[in-house]
């Protein structure tokens, strides 16, 4: 597998990196701060959002970037709980199950902190991780800098497929070095080191994705071959709706109940076998969002959107989401009105 993980929230990570990302349909893992979030030289909450709507996980890198190893057990439980609970604020109970250490500084003391409130710790140390040797609080990475050539990077991608490992990536400013240091890289570059990652034939996989295969090693890792008719099913809503734009990543299943999805320009296509294959867009796909997509209580949609009185809705599992101009979206939980 391969996984493309980004540190700090800077914004050359929209305005430079998004771009590539979706050209090459490739997921990405954020590790953000949020006390930096809608700062300058930051990710606007908004911006964030962008890539939180097509599937990409937000995780958790503190409120404030220090050394948890120079704090005190109180300013090191306050750095991380005061994250999660941001960073799911702002993004849902989806965000903030992972962990990145600032500086990839770690000792015991803070791992057992970490473990209290996250599932994974991605520190900065160098490695490939197996299925034999995995430890989640310690997930290995290749650090990509400003002397990171594509060559690299292909490198690694050949040693990950010749040893069945996982690679990780860490990605920090894009075309651009606000930090003033070796922790960026040319835009170019990165085109040519994400194409490396797309053309590598390797499940591409976010950190929960990948830490989720590696504790289950019988199950298909995401992104794997879609349940007969699935795929059918939901090129089909796609080629309906031409409002969703083009595709801008690839069928992802695994989810909840047997589910997959795939993003587009402008929304999403979800598909599950009790539901099938609905498109999702818009206000209420973003208030879907809010309620933690299909894991949530709504569940996966069973209708497309609807005209409904002066606006439009859509059904789920669990209820429904209706949209108003002047209302705004408003959620429905339970039996859902006619």
């Amino acid at each position: 597998m391969v996984s493309v993980t980004f540190d700090d929230g800077w914004a050359s990570q929209y305005t430079n990196g998004l771009p590539i990302l979706k050209k090459y349909a490739v997921p990405a893992t954020l590790y953000v701060l949020p006390g930096s979030i809608n700062t300058p030289d930051y990710m606007s909450q908004a911006q964030i959002q962008a890539f939180a709507s097509r599937g990409d996980e937000i995780a958790s890198h503190t409120v404030t970037h220090p050394d948890l190893t120079k704090l005190s057990a109180a300013q090191l439980e306050n750095e991380l709980a005061q994250s999660k609970a941001a960073l799911q604020q702002m993004f849902g109970p989806s965000a903030a199950l992972d962990f990145a250490s600032p500086y990839g500084a770690y000792n015991p003391t803070t791992t057992a902190a970490v473990q209290k409130f996250y599932a994974t710790q991605r520190n900065t140390d160098d490695g490939f991780n197996s299925q034999a040797s995995f430890d989640p609080y310690n997930i290995l990475v290749q650090n990509v800098d400003a002397g990171t050539t594509a060559a690299t990077v292909q490198g690694w991608i050949d040693a990950a497929k010749a040893n069945n490992t996982w690679l990780v990536l860490v990605y920090h400013e894009v075309g651009a070095s606000i930090g003033r240091d070796i922790y960026h890289t040319d835009t170019a570059v990165l085109d040519a080191q994400i194409a490396a990652v797309k053309d590598s034939g390797l499940p591409l996989v976010t950190i929960r994705q990948g830490a989720d295969a590696l504790a289950a090693p019988n199950t298909p890792p995401p992104g794997a071959t879609p349940p007969p008719g699935a795929a059918a099913a939901m090129n089909a809503v796609a080629a309906a709706n031409p409002r969703l734009g083009a595709p801008s990543g690839s069928t992802v299943c695994g989810l909840d109940r047997g589910g997959c999805y795939r993003t587009y320009q402008r929304g999403a296509v979800i598909w599950s076998p009790a539901s099938g294959a609905h498109y999702s867009v818009g206000a209420i796909r973003q208030a879907w969002a809010a309620t933690d997509f299909e894991r949530g209580r709504l569940g996966y949609p069973i209708t497309d959107e609807f005209a409904s009185g002066s606006g439009v809705a859509q059904d789920y599992q669990g209820g429904r989401i209706s949209w108003t101009a002047d209302g705004g979206a408003v959620i429905t939980f339970g039996s859902r009105p006619s």
